[in-house]
């Protein structure tokens, strides 16, 4: 919670292309669920080009989110990362703001590699597990 005792708020960022094409899936049936029970407030959006959550990133007001999630594969996050730094505000949005993964992609490497460095199997649930 911030100071003043609100929620942490998500954004969501799903790539409904990504490795098999179950991105919307895998946040509707394994993840939503889990932020709905943690009572996380969360906002959602569904990319619809490449280059999109740069665009996203780059121009929103990101000031009322705790965090921005990719549920996709390694691609999503670098573009998140990557609209960050189109950002006049960059170096205190680093600061501040975290970035999350959850695995919807093909490979996943970052994803896999997060939750073994934290001792955590490899699931969609486990993802959201650390970012909760």
């Amino acid at each position: 919670d911030d100071p003043q005792g609100a929620p942490k708020r998500y954004l969501i960022l799903i790539n409904p292309v990504s490795g098999p094409g179950k991105a919307e899936q895998i946040w509707a049936e394994q993840c939503q669920p889990l932020f709905e029970y943690a009572h996380v407030p969360y906002d959602v959006i569904v990319t619809t080009h490449q280059g999109h959550a740069p665009e996203i990133v780059a121009e929103l007001d990101l000031d009322k989110y705790h965090c921005v999630v990719g549920v996709s594969g390694d691609g999503l996050a670098s573009e998140i990362l990557q609209g960050v730094m189109q950002r006049k505000d960059w170096e205190e949005t680093l600061e501040r703001l975290v970035i999350g993964v959850i695995p919807a992609g093909s490979g996943n490497g970052l994803c896999k590699t997060l939750l073994a460095a934290s001792d955590e199997s490899y699931s969609p649930e486990s993802a959201c597990f650390l970012l909760l």
